[in-house]
């Protein structure tokens, strides 16, 4: 994002993301990484932990049901999917 800050305006930055102004703001001062996406890494390796300690016969039922029952991880089934 910070690359093309002397080229282009704010406003056509926004639009190329799709997103407000503010919300281009936010997002700049708060950085690439945010806390949703830290969780859905850690959740994203647990799932992998999961599948590959029952050598890949797990699917999303299960895996959900593990992260639950093992990991104490309150997620929707779609996320777990």
């Amino acid at each position: 994002m910070q690359e093309n800050r002397g080229r282009y305006t704010v406003r056509e930055r926004a639009a190329v993301f799709g997103v407000s102004c503010g919300a281009y703001y936010k997002r700049v001062q708060k950085g690439a990484s945010s806390r949703r996406a830290e969780e859905d890494g850690e959740l994203l390796r647990l799932i992998r932990e999961i599948v590959e300690q029952h050598h890949y016969r797990y699917d999303s039922p299960r895996v959900w049901e593990a992260l639950r029952r093992d990991y104490g991880k309150p997620v929707s089934r779609k996320k777990a999917a």
